[in-house]
């Protein structure tokens, strides 16, 4: 249970625990769930704070965890709020001493990399940066503990404690108002910049998080047209992902189904009908009146509408029928020359590797509902495009090891676009790109620190 309390006076290593993202999805999402959650988090929190002075009598007095525990518990018995508020203040104190420094050199290194003073000594930055975290990180745990041991001799003798360990008194005090006070006003100027101008830092600096618009923007134009294409486009997302197929002449177009019933009523095969039979289809007229007449296009049409100002995800669904669709697709991107703006995907193994085999240096992404196994065996994918439900933080980071990229698919509420932003996917794909764009853009500029933070100890 203590790792449900995720306070700092446990080591990195316990607090790295947790519940998986897989039950706290669906947690989340029922009512009665999420209230047995709270009930266990707060269970766990009352057992951390009553018997938080264990570790105390069990190292300096020598006595078993069962009695190290009761008088931990003895001690903590009527004074529960007053052994709880310290800590709490303690954490925060800990924390804003460390965003604070984090977002000042933060600032620091953004400018010198802007102006191009460090570009070529990003790798010695990273270093020096890498080696101050692991100081504080090696600091931060017995410092903390000092102040629980002091906390536990001032309530043995009973006297108050000093909230701040003197390694927070003057003049380290001094010290924590001016670096808190600096952080505030750059926070402050930062704001106010964003707000006049405009985002004032480019985000994707920080995070390479792209946006997908899934069959186009298919929440307001007929998914997988020209205008639900073009309306993506105007609402910035990266990507168009589109699903393709082969018709009776072999002309490939793009449609999700492999038949016309849901989208142009009527009740026949993609390979059945020649491709002059297929753009006589209105796949406008079941969305709504204004897009009547609209057309099922073909693969060639849809690059011409697209190249230039987003990349391609191009989607294979083969079939029984399809005998010779992956080399008219390699074919049709040869010969738009988009061979550096788009990837194939599939949840055929196959196809990929028919598109690898006609050309290798066109990206694949392998379409998968869970992801499991050996990343590196799969040779023949780039990418890797997975259920968002079924994405953790190990996870990305496990695809990122062997040299791939992260797919989230179908991402549409807020909650889940920020957990996967946060989980730093390559890829997000939803059905309303300007939503997920707002999103991500709010949510970034609300924690800009910690992402230019991130950056420089990861990413430089």
């Amino acid at each position: 249970m203590l790792p449900l309390s995720k306070l700092s006076v446990m080591s990195h290593i316990i607090t790295s625990a947790g519940i998986p993202d897989i039950i706290s999805y669906y947690a989340v999402r029922k009512k009665s769930v999420l209230l047995i959650y709270i009930i266990l988090a707060s269970v766990a929190l009352f057992l951390f704070i009553r018997w938080i002075f264990s570790m105390n009598y069990y190292v300096y007095e020598h006595k078993s965890f069962r009695i190290s525990r009761k008088k931990s518990a003895c001690l903590v018995k009527g004074n529960f709020f007053k052994t709880l508020i310290p800590v709490i203040l303690w954490e925060i104190s800990a924390l804003l001493i460390f965003i604070a420094a984090a977002f000042i050199f933060s600032c620091i290194i953004y400018l010198l990399s802007v102006k191009g003073i460090i570009s070529k000594g990003s790798a010695v930055i990273s270093y020096i940066s890498r080696i101050v975290l692991s100081g504080f990180s090696f600091l931060a745990v017995p410092v903390i503990f000092s102040f629980v041991c002091t906390q536990c001799r001032c309530a043995s003798c009973g006297i108050s404690g000093d909230f701040f360990p003197k390694i927070l008194q003057k003049p380290a005090l001094s010290i924590f108002y001016a670096v808190i006070f600096i952080a505030a006003a750059l926070n402050i100027f930062y704001s106010y910049e964003t707000r006049k101008n405009g985002t004032g830092i480019k985000m994707e600096m920080f995070n390479s998080t792209e946006i997908s618009a899934h069959r186009g923007d298919c929440r307001h134009a007929p998914e997988n047209t020209i205008p639900a294409f073009e309306l993506a486009v105007e609402n910035k997302a990266d990507w168009i992902e589109l699903d393709v197929h082969e018709a009776l002449d072999g002309t490939v177009i793009v449609i999700h189904d492999n038949n016309f019933s849901r989208t142009a009523g009527l009740k026949r095969n993609t390979w059945e009908l020649p491709y002059s039979e297929i753009v006589q289809l209105d796949a406008g007229k079941y969305f709504s009146k204004k897009y009547r007449g609209t057309k099922i296009p073909s693969l060639e049409e849809a690059i011409l509408s697209i190249k230039g100002k987003a990349k391609l995800n191009i989607e294979i669904k083969p079939n029984a029928h399809e005998k010779n669709i992956e080399k008219s697709v390699v074919e049709i991107i040869e010969k738009y020359g988009v061979e550096n703006d788009c990837i194939v995907s599939s949840f055929s193994a196959n196809s990929l590797k028919k598109i690898k085999a006609e050309n290798p240096d066109i990206k694949t992404a392998y379409l998968m509902s869970m992801a499991a196994g050996n990343f590196e065996d799969i040779i023949y994918a780039d990418a890797l495009s997975i259920n968002s439900a079924f994405i953790t933080k190990n996870l990305v980071d496990s695809v990122h090891s062997c040299g791939k990229e992260v797919f989230a698919w179908t991402v549409n509420t807020r909650s889940e676009i920020i957990k996967m932003y946060d989980y730093d996917v390559d890829n997000i794909i939803t059905d309303n790109p300007a939503y997920a764009r707002n999103v991500i853009e709010s949510s970034a500029s609300g924690n800009i620190f910690f992402r230019m933070f991130m950056y420089i100890f990861y990413s430089i």
